[in-house]
């Protein structure tokens, strides 16, 4: 927790605290982090939206990511033409998915 009460003493307001679903591990420090009292810092939960298969509502990582309980969730979705078209599995059905989840 020291480099948390560093960057406290910076003035950063909002540091990503790890992946929520990555491993036990990360999921329980989040928690313990998440009680800790701190001025002006936040810990964010990381972690992605629901995959082209699931909903928000149903999607086990989406579901971790809040168990967690901190007080910000940092969630991200691709949605760049580029990104979809040419890097992650080219798939216009995944590329319409992602654009009607905003």
């Amino acid at each position: 927790m020291q480099i948390v009460r560093f960057f406290e003493g910076l003035g950063v307001a909002f540091i990503a605290g790890g992946g929520s679903v990555s491993t036990l591990k990360d999921a329980e420090d989040l928690r313990r982090v998440a009680i800790m009292n701190f001025q002006t810092t936040r810990i964010a939960a990381f972690g992605s939206t629901s995959s082209h298969k699931n909903t928000c509502d149903t999607d086990p990582n989406i579901r971790a990511l809040l168990s967690v309980e901190t007080l910000v969730n940092d969630v991200g979705r691709q949605s760049s033409v580029l990104y979809i078209e040419q890097v992650h599995e080219p798939n216009e059905s995944k590329f319409s998915h992602n654009m009607a989840m905003w």
